[in-house]
């Protein structure tokens, strides 16, 4: 062995010194075999922004979208302005820029969050509910709290889903992109509020937007005239629907427009609580024996409780003859699509699933055999059944529908008004939560009654907001829209002699003149007569229109001849003291297809107090209105403006258009 040792003891110096080199350098080897993997693909501030980040960045954006089911959860609230394939980038830019500001909180912050999403996804919900309904921003106010629990629940129930479509591990990882999206929202709100004005100059702008004028009031809509104007030639009917049969009428000079919004055909089993508890006979026996075992509910002797034995057995039996004869639904639609393909959720239908679908009719049958089978014989009414098949149903009257609009559904976490159910139809707006789709019946999500009724309900048809199809769907309202606009303009070519009338005589010789020729309100009238027009007195107005404002100053012109009348009066001299012709305005109200004459009748002027206490309110708000109207005023947080910012540099071959190394 020392001989071999020493024969070849340089060979073994050389190995050995070999491998003792190896040794050393391998960490440091292994140490940049990530760079490797890790290229550089982006500048970010002239630092280095690695593709593991950006595809984090992805990933995240990914998951944020898919919370709630939307499909775009951070484009809705973030309003994205990158193309599709690039928004990822100005994630990052948007969630670094937050979080080098202190902005973004921990993933519990996230997790908290979730309400205010639901509350924000709920108004944008109303606010389009309203818009295609031609409805005022108010109504989309009273409409979002309905809507917002179901939103929640939305969010909470899709949590695994976005965690997946990010490819988290586990859902804190899914909060902390919560969280993000919430410190750039929170950046971006400090943004629009940082602003401040010098005492001066709001205390100036205050008085212009803050002062407010009480008016008394005359409308004079073109209805009242109506029936004076001849009816309209087919040519005029049909130009008429071609130019505004794809218009929204909130914005089109008359207020009027023919766009349909989103809308449904509908049909619905009802099993009734009511019909069935009056099939119900309860034994005398049975009776006196609940009264034994539940003497404690019932202290009184049996014939003083019979009558209210007998009413909660009836309620106890009801309930249970509901949650059978709601098994029969299920079972009958399950035996007729079990043969039958499903994705996603839904049913692969055939084409003539509409010829051979189990009809309302037949189910209802079938529900009244299984429960008199399963009760010894007892016969319950036949289920009512309604078909609204004869016209299109829009949300604001599924909404109305008696019972049914007022029903809500009932699924594990998930509860929501009827009318988000319905429209939750894959045909119209997908939720993967609802697979509920046209010509199915809904069987596994009933709507719950607030009298117990179980509504089974199957849409028959569905179309998204689109223009009518044809002419005759709006005839008639065409026709009516045609002669109010020619009605309008002779009320037009009026408004002189209404408004001198209005500067000698007072608004009240005004209404005299246009209620001219009625009969009086008290008098018993055959047949239809126009409406009778009054004066609308002490209404307050203020010099920006809100949610408070009558519907006819919501025309910006309307309310700033108001103002312009009042603007020049003495706040100091009592109203009465100053002439009627100063203090009295006269202007058309188009959108509303009237006319309006009105009088100053009070000053409410902000007082220096007022503005004292409310300071910082009145900044706030003032300076938001002069951001808003500086039409050449950039978004800081726009992609692009964000890549100028940042001096952004795509490093990305796939979009540079070349092949160079950019790794490093």
């Amino acid at each position: 062995m020392l001989k071999f040792l020493r024969k070849y003891n340089k060979w073994i110096l050389v190995v050995g010194g070999v491998l003792l080199m190896v040794a050393f350098l391998a960490p440091q080897a292994i140490q940049q075999m990530p760079r490797l993997r890790d290229p550089v693909m982006a500048e970010y501030n002239g630092q280095s922004v690695k593709a593991s980040k950006l595809e984090q960045a992805d990933a995240e954006l990914r998951a944020v979208n898919a919370l709630g089911g939307t499909g775009a959860l951070a484009d809705l609230l973030l309003q994205l302005t990158a193309p599709s394939g690039e928004r990822y980038m100005e994630w990052y830019m948007l969630t670094r820029e937050a979080e080098d500001a202190g902005f973004i909180g921990s993933d519990q912050d996230g997790r908290q969050f979730y309400p205010q999403i639901a509350q924000e996804l709920a108004m944008l919900q109303a606010r389009e509910v309203a818009r295609q309904n031609g409805l005022p921003e108010s109504f989309a106010a009273q409409l979002a709290p309905q809507y917002a629990e179901a939103w929640l629940n939305r969010i909470i129930g899709s949590e695994n889903g976005a965690a997946s479509a990010g490819r988290f591990r586990t859902i804190d990882e899914l909060h902390k992109a919560v969280a993000k999206l919430r410190g750039v929202l929170r950046m971006r709100a400090a943004y629009s509020t940082m602003g401040r004005l010098s005492t001066s100059r709001a205390s100036r702008s205050g008085v212009n937007i803050f002062n407010g004028a009480t008016v008394d009031y005359v409308v004079i809509p073109s209805e009242r005239f109506i029936d004076s104007v001849p009816e309209p030639t087919e040519e005029a009917i049909q130009a008429h629907f071609e130019k505004y049969k794809d218009s929204i009428p909130s914005e089109t000079e008359y207020g009027i427009g023919y766009r349909q919004p989103q809308r449904v055909k509908l049909e619905w089993i009802a099993i009734e609580r009511e019909p069935i508890e009056n099939a119900i006979t309860i034994d005398a026996v049975e009776a006196s024996k609940y009264h034994q075992l539940n003497k404690d509910k019932y202290p009184a002797s049996f014939s003083e409780a019979r009558n209210e034995i007998i009413a909660e057995l009836k309620r106890q039996k009801a309930q249970q003859i509901i949650s059978q004869a709601e098994n029969a639904v299920r079972s009958e639609m399950l035996r007729a699509t079990r043969t039958l393909e499903r994705r996603d959720g839904y049913v692969d239908l055939p084409a003539n699933w509409a010829d051979n679908r189990p009809s309302l009719e037949s189910i209802a049958q079938h529900v009244v055999e299984q429960i008199k089978e399963a009760n010894d014989g007892l016969t319950i009414p036949l289920p009512s059944i309604t078909i609204r098949n004869a016209e299109w149903l829009d949300q604001v009257e599924v909404n109305a529908l008696p019972g049914f609009g007022g029903a809500n559904l009932r699924v594990g976490s998930v509860e929501a008004p009827a009318v988000v159910a319905v429209f939750s139809v894959r045909e119209l707006n997908p939720n993967p939560n609802l697979p509920i789709q046209v010509g199915l019946l809904a069987s596994e999500f009933p709507l719950v009654g607030n009298d117990g009724t179980r509504y089974f309900f199957r849409v028959l048809d569905a179309r998204k907001e689109s223009a009518p199809e044809t002419l005759d769907e709006v005839r008639d309202e065409v026709v009516a829209d045609i002669k109010r606009i020619e009605a309008y303009d002779r009320v037009v070519g009026e408004l002189g002699g209404y408004t001198e009338v209005a500067i000698n005589a007072g608004l009240e010789d005004v209404v005299e003149s246009v209620n001219a020729g009625l009969p009086p309100e008290d008098e018993v009238t055959v047949g239809e007569t126009p409406e009778r027009v009054s004066i609308r007195e002490k209404v307050t107005l203020i010099s920006r229109v809100g949610q408070s404002t009558p519907p006819v100053f919501r025309d910006e012109d309307v309310l700033k001849a108001a103002f312009d009348v009042s603007k020049p009066l003495d706040p100091t001299k009592k109203i009465e003291d100053i002439p009627l012709p100063e203090r009295t305005f006269s202007v058309p109200a188009p959108k509303s297809l009237a006319v309006v004459v009105g009088r100053i009748s009070g000053l409410e002027p902000l007082t220096r107090e007022d503005f004292a206490m409310g300071y910082n309110q009145y900044s706030s708000i003032i300076t938001q209105l002069e951001v808003n109207k500086l039409e050449t005023v950039e978004n800081p947080f726009s992609y692009e403006n964000l890549k100028k910012r940042h001096n952004w540099v795509d490093k990305d071959p796939r979009r540079r258009g070349n092949s160079e190394d950019d790794e490093g």
